[in-house]
Protein backbone atom coordinates (compact mmCIF):
# COMPACT_ATOMS: atom_id res chain seq x y z
CA UNK A 1 0.00 0.00 0.00
CA UNK A 2 0.96 3.57 -0.75
CA UNK A 3 1.03 3.99 3.42
CA UNK A 4 3.31 1.48 3.86
CA UNK A 5 5.71 2.31 1.01
CA UNK A 6 5.66 5.53 2.27
CA UNK A 7 6.98 4.21 5.80
CA UNK A 8 9.61 2.05 4.02
CA UNK A 9 11.15 5.16 2.62
CA UNK A 10 11.23 6.66 5.91
CA UNK A 11 12.98 4.36 7.30
CA UNK A 12 15.19 3.83 4.46
CA UNK A 13 16.33 7.63 4.26
CA UNK A 14 16.77 7.56 7.52
CA UNK A 15 19.38 4.54 7.33
CA UNK A 16 20.81 6.98 4.43
CA UNK A 17 20.32 3.74 2.07
CA UNK A 18 17.22 5.00 0.14
CA UNK A 19 17.25 6.75 -3.00
CA UNK A 20 14.46 6.13 -5.05
CA UNK A 21 11.57 3.10 -5.40
CA UNK A 22 11.62 1.48 -9.01
CA UNK A 23 8.37 1.48 -10.53
CA UNK A 24 9.50 -0.20 -13.69
CA UNK A 25 10.46 -3.48 -11.75
CA UNK A 26 7.18 -6.66 -11.62
CA UNK A 27 6.03 -6.75 -8.10
CA UNK A 28 6.73 -10.32 -7.71
CA UNK A 29 10.30 -10.78 -8.46
CA UNK A 30 11.07 -14.84 -7.24
CA UNK A 31 14.91 -13.96 -7.94
CA UNK A 32 17.35 -11.65 -9.05
CA UNK A 33 20.59 -12.45 -11.45
CA UNK A 34 23.18 -10.15 -12.43
CA UNK A 35 25.48 -10.74 -15.78
CA UNK A 36 29.04 -11.83 -15.54
CA UNK A 37 29.67 -8.06 -17.39
CA UNK A 38 27.58 -6.20 -15.15
CA UNK A 39 25.47 -5.02 -17.58
CA UNK A 40 21.88 -6.96 -17.07
CA UNK A 41 19.84 -8.09 -14.43
CA UNK A 42 17.72 -10.97 -15.04
CA UNK A 43 14.16 -10.25 -12.69
CA UNK A 44 12.45 -13.61 -12.84
CA UNK A 45 8.53 -13.26 -11.60
CA UNK A 46 6.54 -15.96 -9.50
CA UNK A 47 3.95 -15.52 -13.13
CA UNK A 48 6.64 -16.52 -14.78
CA UNK A 49 8.08 -14.03 -16.81
CA UNK A 50 12.23 -13.51 -16.96
CA UNK A 51 12.89 -10.37 -18.42
CA UNK A 52 16.39 -8.25 -18.54
CA UNK A 53 16.74 -5.11 -17.57
CA UNK A 54 19.56 -3.02 -18.27
CA UNK A 55 21.48 -1.76 -15.08
CA UNK A 56 22.37 1.61 -15.96
CA UNK A 57 18.97 2.93 -16.63
CA UNK A 58 16.82 0.15 -15.16
CA UNK A 59 14.18 -0.23 -17.89
CA UNK A 60 13.75 -3.59 -19.79
CA UNK A 61 15.76 -4.59 -22.55
CA UNK A 62 13.45 -5.67 -24.98
CA UNK A 63 10.86 -7.97 -24.96
CA UNK A 64 10.75 -10.81 -21.82
CA UNK A 65 13.10 -13.73 -22.55
CA UNK A 66 10.56 -16.20 -21.08
CA UNK A 67 7.28 -16.21 -20.31
CA UNK A 68 4.66 -18.52 -18.94
CA UNK A 69 7.04 -20.74 -16.89
CA UNK A 70 5.76 -22.55 -14.64
CA UNK A 71 6.40 -22.66 -10.70
CA UNK A 72 9.19 -20.49 -11.58
CA UNK A 73 11.90 -20.02 -8.61
CA UNK A 74 15.60 -19.64 -9.01
CA UNK A 75 18.10 -18.10 -12.19
CA UNK A 76 21.38 -19.01 -12.43
CA UNK A 77 23.94 -17.83 -15.29
CA UNK A 78 26.66 -18.87 -16.97
CA UNK A 79 29.94 -17.64 -16.17
CA UNK A 80 29.91 -16.58 -19.98
CA UNK A 81 26.98 -14.66 -19.44
CA UNK A 82 25.08 -16.36 -22.91
CA UNK A 83 23.00 -19.06 -20.94
CA UNK A 84 20.27 -18.69 -18.14
CA UNK A 85 18.65 -21.78 -16.39
CA UNK A 86 15.33 -21.56 -14.58
CA UNK A 87 14.33 -23.83 -12.02
CA UNK A 88 11.06 -24.47 -11.50
CA UNK A 89 8.53 -27.44 -10.30
CA UNK A 90 8.58 -29.01 -13.23
CA UNK A 91 12.56 -29.64 -14.14
CA UNK A 92 14.92 -26.47 -15.76
CA UNK A 93 14.38 -24.04 -18.51
CA UNK A 94 17.33 -23.14 -20.67
CA UNK A 95 17.51 -20.01 -22.41
CA UNK A 96 20.09 -18.79 -24.92
CA UNK A 97 20.83 -15.02 -23.88
CA UNK A 98 21.22 -13.71 -27.51
CA UNK A 99 18.16 -15.10 -29.23
CA UNK A 100 15.78 -15.45 -26.37
CA UNK A 101 14.98 -19.32 -27.71
CA UNK A 102 14.33 -21.55 -24.87
CA UNK A 103 17.37 -24.43 -25.49
CA UNK A 104 15.19 -26.90 -23.32
CA UNK A 105 12.63 -27.04 -21.29
CA UNK A 106 11.59 -29.44 -18.06
CA UNK A 107 14.69 -31.20 -18.25
CA UNK A 108 16.25 -33.45 -15.91
CA UNK A 109 13.32 -34.62 -14.01
CA UNK A 110 10.01 -36.33 -14.62
CA UNK A 111 7.94 -34.16 -12.77
CA UNK A 112 9.67 -33.41 -9.68
CA UNK A 113 10.73 -29.16 -8.61
CA UNK A 114 14.54 -29.23 -9.54
CA UNK A 115 17.45 -26.13 -9.02
CA UNK A 116 20.52 -25.34 -11.95
CA UNK A 117 23.64 -24.84 -12.16
CA UNK A 118 25.60 -24.01 -15.31
CA UNK A 119 28.74 -24.69 -16.26
CA UNK A 120 31.27 -21.86 -17.77
CA UNK A 121 29.69 -21.93 -21.67
CA UNK A 122 26.41 -23.28 -20.58
CA UNK A 123 26.68 -26.02 -22.83
CA UNK A 124 25.86 -28.51 -19.61
CA UNK A 125 23.75 -28.45 -16.45
CA UNK A 126 24.12 -29.87 -13.29
CA UNK A 127 20.20 -30.59 -12.20
CA UNK A 128 19.59 -30.84 -8.66
CA UNK A 129 15.75 -32.14 -8.49
CA UNK A 130 14.71 -31.70 -4.93
CA UNK A 131 11.71 -34.55 -4.48
CA UNK A 132 13.95 -37.35 -6.08
CA UNK A 133 17.13 -36.71 -4.71
CA UNK A 134 18.75 -37.01 -7.43
CA UNK A 135 21.68 -34.90 -9.70
CA UNK A 136 22.53 -35.07 -12.85
CA UNK A 137 24.68 -33.47 -15.16
CA UNK A 138 22.61 -33.16 -19.01
CA UNK A 139 23.89 -31.73 -22.30
CA UNK A 140 21.62 -28.67 -22.91
CA UNK A 141 21.98 -29.65 -26.91
CA UNK A 142 20.70 -32.80 -26.58
CA UNK A 143 18.74 -33.34 -23.77
CA UNK A 144 21.25 -36.67 -22.90
CA UNK A 145 22.12 -37.27 -19.57
CA UNK A 146 26.00 -37.22 -19.19
CA UNK A 147 25.81 -38.49 -15.51
CA UNK A 148 23.56 -38.88 -12.26
CA UNK A 149 24.19 -39.95 -9.07
CA UNK A 150 21.90 -39.80 -5.52
CA UNK A 151 22.74 -37.81 -3.33
CA UNK A 152 19.84 -36.62 -1.54
CA UNK A 153 18.33 -33.25 -1.78
CA UNK A 154 21.96 -31.33 -2.78
CA UNK A 155 23.50 -28.20 -3.95
CA UNK A 156 26.45 -28.39 -7.13
CA UNK A 157 28.83 -26.25 -8.51
CA UNK A 158 30.68 -26.62 -11.59
CA UNK A 159 34.67 -26.74 -11.26
CA UNK A 160 34.96 -26.88 -14.35
CA UNK A 161 33.79 -28.44 -17.74
CA UNK A 162 34.82 -31.64 -16.13
CA UNK A 163 34.40 -31.66 -12.84
CA UNK A 164 31.61 -30.65 -10.55
CA UNK A 165 31.22 -30.68 -6.59
CA UNK A 166 28.07 -31.69 -4.88
CA UNK A 167 27.21 -31.66 -1.51
CA UNK A 168 23.94 -33.20 -0.03
CA UNK A 169 21.79 -30.55 2.68
CA UNK A 170 23.09 -31.88 6.15
CA UNK A 171 25.85 -33.96 4.77
CA UNK A 172 29.71 -33.74 6.23
CA UNK A 173 30.86 -35.16 2.90
CA UNK A 174 31.61 -32.94 -0.40
CA UNK A 175 32.43 -34.95 -3.06
CA UNK A 176 33.94 -33.77 -6.39
CA UNK A 177 33.30 -36.01 -9.22
CA UNK A 178 34.82 -36.20 -12.75
CA UNK A 179 32.69 -36.05 -15.64
CA UNK A 180 34.25 -38.94 -18.23
CA UNK A 181 32.13 -41.33 -20.91
CA UNK A 182 31.27 -43.34 -17.93
CA UNK A 183 29.40 -40.79 -16.22
CA UNK A 184 30.45 -38.74 -13.09
CA UNK A 185 33.42 -40.78 -11.20
CA UNK A 186 34.02 -39.56 -7.32
CA UNK A 187 37.59 -37.97 -7.45
CA UNK A 188 37.84 -37.03 -4.25
CA UNK A 189 35.43 -36.99 -1.09
CA UNK A 190 35.99 -34.00 1.63
CA UNK A 191 34.91 -35.66 4.92
CA UNK A 192 34.55 -33.33 7.95
CA UNK A 193 32.70 -30.45 6.23
CA UNK A 194 30.44 -28.40 7.69
CA UNK A 195 26.93 -29.48 7.38
CA UNK A 196 25.93 -28.77 3.75
CA UNK A 197 23.10 -26.16 3.49
CA UNK A 198 24.62 -24.57 0.03
CA UNK A 199 27.96 -24.00 -2.36
CA UNK A 200 28.61 -20.72 -3.61
CA UNK A 201 31.94 -20.55 -6.24
CA UNK A 202 33.83 -17.23 -5.91
CA UNK A 203 33.35 -14.99 -9.06
CA UNK A 204 37.17 -15.52 -9.79
CA UNK A 205 36.01 -19.79 -9.69
CA UNK A 206 38.69 -19.62 -7.47
CA UNK A 207 37.38 -20.57 -4.11
CA UNK A 208 34.82 -22.69 -3.43
CA UNK A 209 32.58 -21.72 0.20
CA UNK A 210 30.57 -24.55 1.40
CA UNK A 211 28.13 -25.21 4.56
CA UNK A 212 25.22 -23.10 5.86
CA UNK A 213 24.26 -25.34 8.37
CA UNK A 214 24.91 -25.25 12.15
CA UNK A 215 26.36 -21.43 11.26
CA UNK A 216 29.34 -22.78 9.83
CA UNK A 217 31.24 -22.74 6.53
CA UNK A 218 34.87 -23.61 5.09
CA UNK A 219 36.28 -22.36 2.16
CA UNK A 220 38.27 -24.21 -0.37
CA UNK A 221 40.65 -24.03 -3.32
CA UNK A 222 38.31 -24.85 -6.41
CA UNK A 223 41.70 -25.91 -8.04
CA UNK A 224 43.34 -28.10 -5.49
CA UNK A 225 40.19 -28.67 -3.23
CA UNK A 226 42.43 -27.95 -0.46
CA UNK A 227 40.94 -26.42 2.73
CA UNK A 228 41.57 -22.56 3.35
CA UNK A 229 41.75 -21.73 6.81
CA UNK A 230 39.68 -23.35 9.70
CA UNK A 231 36.38 -23.92 9.62
CA UNK A 232 33.98 -20.40 10.39
CA UNK A 233 31.17 -20.50 13.01
CA UNK A 234 28.99 -17.44 12.57
CA UNK A 235 27.17 -16.12 15.71
CA UNK A 236 23.97 -17.47 14.94
CA UNK A 237 22.90 -21.12 14.18
CA UNK A 238 22.52 -21.30 10.22
CA UNK A 239 24.16 -19.04 7.25
CA UNK A 240 21.39 -18.35 5.02
CA UNK A 241 23.50 -16.17 2.59
CA UNK A 242 26.36 -16.81 0.98
CA UNK A 243 28.18 -13.54 -1.09
CA UNK A 244 31.93 -12.36 -2.09
CA UNK A 245 33.13 -9.10 -3.22
CA UNK A 246 33.57 -8.25 -6.99
CA UNK A 247 37.50 -9.29 -6.87
CA UNK A 248 37.01 -12.51 -4.97
CA UNK A 249 39.53 -11.17 -1.98
CA UNK A 250 36.80 -11.15 0.62
CA UNK A 251 33.56 -13.41 1.32
CA UNK A 252 30.66 -12.90 3.46
CA UNK A 253 28.13 -15.33 5.60
CA UNK A 254 24.88 -13.53 6.72
CA UNK A 255 23.55 -15.62 9.23
CA UNK A 256 19.93 -15.29 10.80
CA UNK A 257 20.39 -13.60 14.04
CA UNK A 258 21.36 -10.20 12.32
CA UNK A 259 25.09 -10.25 12.33
CA UNK A 260 27.23 -10.34 9.25
CA UNK A 261 30.61 -12.57 9.11
CA UNK A 262 33.26 -11.63 6.60
CA UNK A 263 36.19 -14.06 5.58
CA UNK A 264 39.49 -13.29 3.73
CA UNK A 265 39.70 -15.59 1.38
CA UNK A 266 43.36 -16.34 0.44
CA UNK A 267 43.87 -17.17 4.59
CA UNK A 268 40.35 -18.70 5.36
CA UNK A 269 40.00 -16.58 8.27
CA UNK A 270 37.43 -14.06 9.86
CA UNK A 271 38.39 -11.05 9.27
CA UNK A 272 35.61 -8.91 11.57
CA UNK A 273 31.93 -9.59 12.07
CA UNK A 274 28.90 -6.48 12.04
CA UNK A 275 26.39 -6.89 14.39
CA UNK A 276 23.20 -5.00 15.25
CA UNK A 277 20.26 -5.60 13.09
CA UNK A 278 17.89 -8.78 13.87
CA UNK A 279 16.47 -11.78 12.16
CA UNK A 280 18.00 -13.51 8.98
CA UNK A 281 19.91 -11.07 6.83
CA UNK A 282 20.27 -10.99 2.88
CA UNK A 283 23.85 -9.09 2.16
CA UNK A 284 25.82 -7.37 -0.99
CA UNK A 285 28.91 -6.12 -1.07
CA UNK A 286 28.84 -2.65 -2.80
CA UNK A 287 32.91 -1.84 -3.37
CA UNK A 288 35.84 -4.02 -2.42
CA UNK A 289 35.47 -3.30 1.58
CA UNK A 290 31.67 -2.12 1.96
CA UNK A 291 28.58 -3.87 2.00
CA UNK A 292 24.80 -3.42 2.81
CA UNK A 293 23.00 -6.12 4.73
CA UNK A 294 18.80 -6.01 5.13
CA UNK A 295 16.58 -8.16 7.06
CA UNK A 296 14.44 -10.93 5.21
CA UNK A 297 11.84 -10.20 8.34
CA UNK A 298 11.47 -6.55 8.69
CA UNK A 299 14.59 -6.67 11.24
CA UNK A 300 16.59 -3.82 9.63
CA UNK A 301 19.22 -2.59 7.23
CA UNK A 302 22.92 -0.72 7.31
CA UNK A 303 25.05 -0.37 5.20
CA UNK A 304 28.92 -1.73 6.80
CA UNK A 305 32.25 -0.70 6.12
CA UNK A 306 35.93 -2.62 7.13
CA UNK A 307 37.78 0.58 7.35
CA UNK A 308 38.19 0.65 10.91
CA UNK A 309 35.57 -2.13 11.16
CA UNK A 310 33.06 0.01 11.85
CA UNK A 311 29.22 0.76 10.54
CA UNK A 312 28.81 3.60 8.48
CA UNK A 313 25.39 5.00 9.34
CA UNK A 314 22.66 3.66 11.97
CA UNK A 315 21.04 0.62 11.58
CA UNK A 316 17.17 1.27 10.86
CA UNK A 317 13.88 -0.41 11.51
CA UNK A 318 12.48 -1.20 8.23
CA UNK A 319 9.23 -2.00 7.73
CA UNK A 320 9.26 -4.81 4.87
CA UNK A 321 10.48 -8.04 4.25
CA UNK A 322 13.67 -8.16 1.86
CA UNK A 323 14.22 -11.59 0.21
CA UNK A 324 16.76 -11.21 -2.88
CA UNK A 325 19.72 -8.37 -3.07
CA UNK A 326 22.08 -7.86 -5.68
CA UNK A 327 24.60 -5.08 -6.46
CA UNK A 328 24.72 -3.10 -10.18
CA UNK A 329 26.47 0.22 -11.52
CA UNK A 330 29.85 -0.80 -9.70
CA UNK A 331 28.11 -1.29 -5.93
CA UNK A 332 26.53 2.29 -6.51
CA UNK A 333 23.08 0.95 -6.22
CA UNK A 334 21.65 -2.28 -4.84
CA UNK A 335 18.56 -3.25 -6.17
CA UNK A 336 16.23 -5.16 -2.92
CA UNK A 337 13.32 -7.24 -3.72
CA UNK A 338 10.76 -6.83 -1.03
CA UNK A 339 8.32 -9.83 -0.03
CA UNK A 340 5.69 -9.96 2.43
CA UNK A 341 3.34 -6.68 2.44
CA UNK A 342 5.35 -4.55 0.43
CA UNK A 343 5.14 -5.91 -3.11
CA UNK A 344 8.37 -3.52 -4.97
CA UNK A 345 11.23 -2.96 -5.66
CA UNK A 346 13.59 -0.71 -3.51
CA UNK A 347 16.91 0.54 -5.18
CA UNK A 348 19.39 1.13 -1.98
CA UNK A 349 21.81 3.10 -2.72
CA UNK A 350 25.02 3.63 0.17
CA UNK A 351 25.50 7.22 1.10
CA UNK A 352 28.94 7.71 2.95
Amino acid sequence: SLDTESGLLTALNGARLLTSLSTPLPDDVSDLAVSPNRSALYVLTLSGDLQAYSTTTLQPMGAPLVTAVSGPWSVDVSDDGSTLAIGTDDGVTVVDVATGEVAARGIGTDGSTAVGALNRDGSMVAVNEVTTDMTSIIDVATGNVLGEVTTGAAAAEFLGDERVAIQALGSTELTVYGLDPSGLTPERVIGSMPPGGGLTLSPDSTVLLAGGLEGSAILLDAATLELRGPVVKTRGSRTGDFFFNEDSSLAGLSSDDGSVTIIDTSTGFEVTVFEGLTGSLVSEFTGADTLVSTSTSGGGSATWSLDGRSAIGDAQSVPAYVGQMRSINGGSTVVAALIGETDSEVIIAPSY
